[in-house]
């Protein structure tokens, strides 16, 4: 049963789980490194096979926290309850790890990370959470500011031997990550993204979601002021749905050798920089070939010229296109079938 007040520590029985708050095993505080004892609690229920930690105090850690097993959830009592990377935290690292278990073929099970807010500080290319051949993972109400690094990182370190699938996003909070990247997909497949808010990804080469796998899903997204909102690098069976993108400064979407991908229902605003071309959605490469582009409307043309913009050496079968609503904006089309 439960010890003390709150939630606190208790040894399974039949039919329970292991939950620990992180504070029955020493103070955490955002005035020193409370890594070791966040890292303590993670490792405790690792040990029993499965359990919860539960954070209810912001906390400042000096490394990197690392989930090494199956069936944990890691959960915070609101965004007030949030971790933010010290000085000494090492650059080119993310926050939270959620390690792979090794060899073709394995993967993680059963991670859950709800209500987790990670401030990276602004430390050099600093992420947020980093999932590695995780299947069927559950990303719940994430906060993710000021990692310059990517924000959200589905990955395989092995690069196809177990390709991460299946982890779902829901309503994510990614914002002030300057020229990093807020979710990237990359040997990471058939994965969902439900709602939330990606903004201020807008320096040099800044990007909302850049996905680099295919069977994706990306719907109900709030973009906000991203260098470029949406970018499928050669990738194939995506949508990219029901959408609002409000500013960007480059460009809203970037199909880059995409196929068989669907960009329809959006809503697409102004351009604040100074792009070229000017374009909404730019298609580019020989193997870009098969996307639906349909539905989408422009609600602000401020600053583009195009609506659809192909490059030449576009490739074939073009893309199918329309009906839009590009509010007087152009089109240029090379291969592209148009509505």
């Amino acid at each position: 049963m439960f010890t003390g007040s709150g939630l606190s520590m208790f040894l399974p029985t039949s039919g329970q789980t292991l939950v620990v708050n992180v504070t029955d095993l020493g103070p955490v505080s955002t005035s020193a490194d409370s890594a070791g004892t966040i890292q303590k609690a993670l490792n405790t229920v690792a040990a029993v096979g499965q359990g919860t930690v539960w954070l209810d105090q912001p906390a400042r850690i000096d490394s990197q926290l690392v989930i090494a097993s199956d069936n944990i959830k890691f959960l915070a009592s609101s965004w007030g309850a949030y971790l933010i990377a010290g000085a000494a935290f090492p650059i080119n690292t993310p926050m939270l790890k959620v390690a792979a278990p090794g060899g073709a073929g394995n993967f993680r099970y059963g991670i859950v990370i709800g209500d987790l807010f990670l401030n990276g500080n602004n430390i050099a290319g600093v992420g947020g959470i980093e999932l590695d051949s995780t299947y069927g993972a559950l990303l719940d109400n994430v906060r993710v500011r000021y990692c310059p690094g990517t924000g959200i990182y589905l990955t395989d370190p092995s690069l196809g031997g177990a390709r991460g699938a299946y982890t779902t996003i829901r309503k994510p909070w990614l914002t002030d990550g300057g020229a990093g990247t807020a979710i990237l997909t990359y040997y990471a497949e058939n994965n969902t993204v439900d709602g939330g808010l990606i903004s201020f990804y807008n320096s040099a080469g800044g990007v909302g979601i850049k996905c680099q796998d295919g069977g994706n899903t990306f719907s109900n997204i709030q973009f906000d002021e991203c260098n470029t909102s949406f970018w499928d690098y050669f990738a194939h069976s995506n949508q990219f749905t029901n959408n609002n993108l409000g500013r960007a400064v480059s460009r809203h979407v970037y199909l880059n050798g995409a196929q068989n991908c669907i960009i329809a229902g959006n809503y697409f605003d102004q351009c604040v920089g100074s792009p070229s071309p000017a374009a909404v959605i730019y298609a580019d490469n020989n193997q870009n070939q098969n996307n639906i582009i349909a539905h989408n409307t422009c609600i602000g043309t401020s600053g583009w010229t195009y609506g659809y913009y192909e490059a030449g050496g576009i490739g074939v079968p073009g893309n199918e296109l329309g009906p839009n609503m590009w509010n007087g904006l152009r089109q240029q089309i090379f291969t592209g079938v148009p509505a």
